[in-house]
């Protein structure tokens, strides 16, 4: 599944939408970086912990971000999709590499 696939499932779902479309807006920062815990992204969206885990808990309803471990606190949730993809190599033609820029002296 895509990223595009991912914020169509949730602005497409009512249930999901919420606050602003903060679900939405989690998403754009786990699609930053995979692995987010609720303390820092409540922080960077700037809102409350609970309404940043209600985000959370809407995207893991969604199948779109897991627990990454078994800790009681301090939890970690990561999108493993996302993660796989940004783990994939670059696929780049031998032809059609870019050459290095030059410097001026």
């Amino acid at each position: 599944m895509s990223l595009f696939s991912f914020s169509s499932l949730i602005a497409n779902n009512g249930d999901l939408c919420f606050h602003g479309r903060l679900p939405e807006r989690a998403l754009d920062l786990f699609a930053e970086n995979p692995f987010w815990g609720v303390s820092k992204l409540a922080a960077r969206l700037d809102v409350a912990f609970t309404t940043a885990q209600r985000a959370i808990d809407r995207l893991q309803a969604a199948r779109i971000v897991a627990l990454a471990g078994q800790a009681r606190r301090n939890r970690v949730y990561c999108a493993r999709e996302i993660l796989e993809i940004l783990e994939e190599p670059p696929r780049l033609e031998a032809g059609r590499m870019p050459r290095p820029r030059r410097r001026r002296p």
